[in-house]
C-alpha cells in the first residue's frame, strides 16, 4: 500500500474516532464542539489531500480507461454531495448551542461517512494504488 492512501486511512479512523467521542457526549457541550471543530479541519485536510494528490493520478489514467473515468466521475458527483452535507452539519452544530435533532444528524452523518470510507478504501485507493505501482 501506498504510503500516501495510508495516510489517508489514518486521516479516516482518526475522523471517526473523534465523532464516535461527540456521539458519546451525547450533546453539542462546549468539548463536543471543540471536536467538531477539529473533525472538520481533519476532514478539509483530507479532502485537499485527494484533491492535490489523488485525483489528479485517476484524471489522468481516465485518458486511457474509460471504467477509471467512470468509477471517478461516480465518486466525484457522491462526494460533492456528502461534502455539503457535511459543511452544513458541521457549520450547523459549530454555532448552536443545543440541536434537537443533533443525536439524529451525527448518526446519519457517520453512516454516510463510514459507507463512503469504505468504499474509498476498497475501491478508489485500491485504483490509486495499483496506477502508482504500474508507473513506478
Amino acid at each position: 500500500m501506498e504510503l500516501f492512501t495510508q495516510n489517508l486511512n489514518d486521516d479516516h479512523r482518526g475522523l471517526i474516532i473523534k465523532l464516535n467521542k461527540v456521539k458519546s457526549l451525547g450533546r453539542v457541550s462546549p468539548e463536543a464542539k471543540e471536536i467538531l471543530f477539529s473533525s472538520k479541519q481533519i476532514l478539509l485536510s483530507h479532502l485537499r489531500k485527494e484533491d492535490e494528490h489523488l485525483y489528479p493520478v485517476l484524471k489522468k489514467a481516465e485518458e486511457k480507461n474509460e471504467n477509471i473515468k467512470k468509477i471517478v466521475d461516480s465518486f466525484s458527483q457522491e462526494m460533492e454531495t456528502i461534502s455539503k452535507n457535511t459543511i452544513t452539519f458541521f457549520n450547523k452544530y459549530e454555532q448552536e448551542s443545543q440541536g434537537t435533532d443533533f443525536a439524529a444528524d451525527l448518526e446519519n452523518l457517520l453512516a454516510t461517512l463510514r459507507n463512503r470510507i469504505h468504499k474509498e478504501e476498497n475501491i478508489l485507493y485500491k485504483m490509486f494504488n495499483e496506477i502508482k505501482s504500474s508507473v513506478s
